[in-house]
C-alpha cells in the first residue's frame, strides 16, 4: 500500500486474510462462503479491502499469491464504482489501470482475467440490459463470462465483493428462496442465469439483513467487525462536529452565511500555518453551500448570485474557478454574472482550484471529500437522516490523523440557518444516535459550548521541553520482503 493503514486497519486485514484463506479451501471443495466486514461510517473500509486484494495479487510474508485470483467488485450505483477505482488505485501500489476495469454494456468477454478487479453496477444487469443479452455485437453474456471464470479459476478463487451489503438484501414475506433483487442472484443463484456465487465478501456498516439473508443459505458466515471506538481512537475522522443556529443577534440566512465564510476562512487561515510549520501537504479547506431545490423558472430558489456575492464581500474577492456547483444538470451555469462551473461531487477533493461547492439534496452518493471544513444549508428543515448522511461525509480528516497542535482543526462546522433551538436539538440527538450506518463516531455539540482556550504567555519554556522529549511510532504493518516483491 502507498498510505500506512491505522492500527485496527491492519488487524481487520490480517482477520480477513485468514479468514480468506480458509473460505477458499473450503469453496474449493463445495463448501460456499461468506465474509462479512462490519465496520462504521468514515473507517476506510475501501482502504481495508484494497490491501486485502493487493494480499490476495502480491502475497505477502505469511501468505503465497494467488495467481488465479480474479475479483469482480459489485455495487449498486455507478459512481460509487469510479469512486472505489480510483480510491484503489490511488492508494495500492499493485493497483493500476492494467489492473482495473469497470464494466460497461459493451463488455464482451469469455471469463474475467486473474489478477484483476472489475466493477459492475447491477443496473447494467436488469432483464433487458444489454449485458445479459445475445446479439449481433454479442458472443458472451455477463452470465457466460461469470460461469467461464469460475470453471477456469476455480471456486476458491473467483472472490466476489459486494459493497454496500445491506442494500437489496429484502427477502419477500412468503418465504420464498428466489432471488428477490438482482443483487441476491450471486448469493442464491438464478436458473439459467448464475448459479451461487462460492466465496462471497460483503461490506457494510449495517450488515443485518446482509446477514439474514445468508442465514437462510447453506454458506459458512465469517464475520468480522470493527467497533466505533477504535475507529474513534485513530483520529481517522473528526472528533467534533459543532451546529450553529440563529441567535437573536445573528437573525437572517446570509447573516449565518457570512458566519460561515468566516469560518471557512479561519480554517483555511489554520490549515496553511500548520502545514507551513510542519511541513505538510497543502490542505484546501471547502465551504459546502446547500441550496434550495428548483422552480418553474430558476435553477434553485436560492439567490446564487447573493451567495457569491456574500461570501466575496466577507473573504474578500475569489477567482471564479472558486465557485463550483454539482446540480443535477451536469453543466456550468450563469447566474447574476456569475460562472459557475459544473464539478462532479466524485471530482471535488482533487480539484484545487474549488473553494465554494452549491448543491441541492444528495450530495453523499459518489462523495469522499476530507477538506469539506464548513456546510451550511440554506433548506427549511432536512430529516436528521439526510443530514447526517451528509456529515459522515464530511468528518473524513484532511491528513487521515489526529492534528496534535491545534484542535481547532480536529472540528468540522455546520449551519442551519432555518433551525430553531428545539430543531437543532433533533438533529444533535440524531447524530448521537449511534446509528454505525449513517452516523460516524464523532461527537456533536451545539456552536454555544465551543470554548476557545489559549496557552498561557509565560508558558512557552515548558512546551518547548515538551516537544524537545523524543517520541517513536513503531508501525505494526508487516512489510513485503523485498525478495517477495521481485518474485
Amino acid at each position: 500500500m502507498k498510505i500506512q493503514l491505522k492500527d485496527f486497519q491492519i488487524e481487520a486485514v490480517d482477520r480477513l486474510s485468514v479468514l480468506l484463506g480458509s473460505a477458499s479451501v473450503e469453496a474449493a471443495a463445495g463448501e460456499p462462503q461468506a465474509i462479512v466486514l462490519s465496520a462504521p461510517t468514515g473507517s476506510g473500509k475501501t482502504v481495508m479491502a484494497t490491501a486485502l486484494i493487493e494480499g490476495l495479487f502480491r502475497g505477502d510474508e505469511e501468505r503465497e499469491p494467488d495467481n488465479r485470483a480474479t475479483v469482480l467488485w459489485i455495487t449498486r450505483a455507478p459512481d460509487l464504482n469510479e469512486q472505489t477505482r480510483d480510491k484503489m488505485m490511488e492508494t495500492s501500489d499493485v493497483l493500476g489501470w492494467s489492473s482495473v476495469e469497470i464494466i460497461e454494456s459493451s463488455f464482451d468477454e469469455p471469463a474475467f482475467l486473474p489478477g484483476r478487479v472489475y466493477f459492475l453496477n447491477t443496473d447494467k444487469l436488469a432483464k433487458h440490459g444489454r449485458l445479459t443479452q445475445y446479439g449481433d455485437r454479442r458472443t458472451y453474456t455477463i452470465w457466460d463470462t461469470i460461469r467461464n471464470t469460475l470453471e477456469a479459476a476455480g471456486a476458491g478463487h473467483f472472490y466476489l465483493f459486494i459493497d454496500e451489503a445491506h442494500q437489496g438484501m429484502r427477502e419477500a414475506d412468503n418465504g420464498r428462496a428466489d432471488p428477490q433483487t438482482i443483487i441476491q442472484k450471486f448469493i442464491k443463484g438464478s436458473p439459467a442465469e448464475v448459479v451461487p456465487i462460492p466465496l462471497i465478501i460483503g461490506i457494510s456498516a449495517t450488515p443485518d439483513r446482509f446477514t439474514l439473508l445468508l442465514s437462510g443459505t447453506s454458506r459458512t458466515l465469517r464475520p468480522v467487525t470493527i467497533e466505533p471506538e477504535a475507529v474513534r481512537e485513530s483520529g481517522l475522522l473528526k472528533e467534533i462536529i459543532t451546529l450553529y443556529n440563529p441567535s437573536d443577534d445573528q437573525p437572517g440566512d446570509i447573516s449565518m452565511l457570512r458566519a460561515a465564510a468566516r469560518e471557512w476562512q479561519a480554517y483555511t487561515t489554520r490549515w496553511n500555518e500548520y502545514v507551513d510549520t510542519e511541513g505538510e501537504k497543502p490542505v484546501v479547506p471547502v465551504l459546502v453551500v446547500q441550496v434550495k431545490d428548483a422552480t418553474k423558472t430558476r435553477i434553485t430558489a436560492t439567490s446564487l448570485g447573493t451567495v457569491i456575492d456574500a461570501v466575496n464581500d466577507e473573504v474578500g474577492p475569489l477567482p471564479p474557478a472558486a465557485f463550483s456547483h454539482s446540480f443535477q444538470e451536469g453543466e456550468g451555469i450563469v447566474e447574476s454574472g456569475h460562472e459557475i462551473r459544473y464539478l462532479a461531487p466524485a471530482q471535488i477533493t482533487h480539484d484545487r482550484d474549488v473553494k465554494v461547492v452549491l448543491f441541492k439534496s444528495a450530495l453523499s452518493t459518489g462523495w469522499d471529500c476530507p477538506r469539506a471544513e464548513v456546510m451550511l444549508s440554506f433548506r427549511k428543515v432536512i430529516d436528521e437522516t439526510l443530514i447526517a448522511q451528509l456529515v459522515g461525509r464530511m468528518v473524513r480528516a484532511p491528513l487521515a490523523r489526529r492534528v496534535d497542535a491545534d484542535e481547532f482543526l480536529n472540528t468540522v462546522s455546520l449551519y442551519l440557518p432555518e433551525y430553531d433551538q428545539a430543531g437543532l436539538a433533533k438533529v444533535i440527538e440524531r447524530l448521537s444516535s449511534g446509528d454505525p450506518a449513517l452516523v460516524p463516531p464523532t461527537r456533536a455539540r451545539a456552536g454555544t459550548e465551543r470554548q476557545s482556550l489559549n496557552r498561557r504567555s509565560d508558558s512557552d519554556a515548558m512546551f518547548d521541553a515538551l516537544e524537545a522529549i523524543p517520541s517513536f511510532s513503531v508501525p505494526k504493518h508487516r512489510k513485503t520482503s523485498q525478495i517477495r516483491r521481485l518474485m
